[in-house]
């Protein structure tokens, strides 16, 4: 005949059961849980290509300041990451954005941000960034932005912010952009 086991002992093992049950569980939703660093990092612009440009529309250039690096502690260069903002501050009107190009502290364009141009929202953000391992800009680069909206239509407002920390020592800042009288052309 058949041991019988004890109805205590049954119910032991199934709480066990259960009890590492409910523990991988919740392992499982704390390592899938999203921090919000993790919702916060960096992506790229999700931003739609531009429609073709309607009548009336100007073409205007922004120039932004922006520092890869600056120097402290008797020259030492001191890394910073930045982050190009283009805000549209139009509530009914999307603005275009043509091109992004960095250029480094000599004026010499060394990077292009965008392949095509892009179409911004009404009251959106597109941020872009220079990351602090990206020296190529240098301590005095800066961004110029060609875009264009509708004859009446806000400006856009561009601001570079930098942030960054070394050893005890940390320091944020930021530039705004200025539109540029005239076209990046010649004409």
């Amino acid at each position: 005949m058949p041991k019988r086991i004890p109805a205590m002992q049954v119910i032991s093992v199934i709480a066990g059961l259960a009890i590492v049950a409910l523990i991988i569980y919740l392992g499982n939703l704390i390592n899938s849980t999203e921090t919000i660093q993790d919702r916060l990092r960096y992506q790229q612009p999700q931003i739609l290509p531009a429609e073709a440009r309607p009548d009336g529309t100007i073409v205007n250039y922004t120039y932004v300041p922006v520092y890869s690096h600056i120097y402290a502690m008797g020259g030492e260069p001191f890394l910073l990451e930045a982050t190009l903002s283009i805000r549209n501050p139009d509530p009914l009107h999307a603005m275009e954005i043509s091109a992004i190009d960095l250029y480094d502290t000599s004026g010499k364009q060394v990077r292009s941000y965008l392949d095509s141009p892009v179409s911004l929202a009404p009251m959106a953000t597109a941020d872009y960034l220079l990351e602090r391992t990206d020296s190529k800009g240098g301590s005095g680069a800066n961004f110029v932005v060609q875009w264009s909206s509708p004859r009446n239509g806000a400006r856009a407002l561009m601001e570079s912010v930098m942030i960054g920390s070394q050893d005890d020592l940390y320091i944020s800042f930021s530039s705004r952009g200025i539109r540029l009288p005239y076209p990046m052309t010649e004409q």
